[in-house]
């Protein structure tokens, strides 16, 4: 899992190289895609800003949970 911001379309990079792939644009696509099976690079666009400020606040809860124990 990581960001691409170079703007490459990673479907006919992976095809190229003689990998499945295939583009999941929505959760049907995706659980499409999974259950699938097999090495494949699936390709899912997200919110890069949003998916950093998650992981901010998922850190901070689980230090918070650990710090109460």
């Amino acid at each position: 899992v990581f960001g691409t911001p170079h703007g490459r379309d990673l479907v006919p990079v992976a095809e190229a190289l003689g990998w499945p792939a295939e583009r999941a644009s929505d959760p049907a696509g995706l659980a499409r895609a999974l259950r699938a099976g097999g090495p494949r690079a699936v390709v899912v666009g997200t919110d890069q800003r949003a998916e950093a400020a998650l992981a901010v606040r998922l850190r901070s809860a689980a230090t918070e949970a650990l710090d109460a124990v």
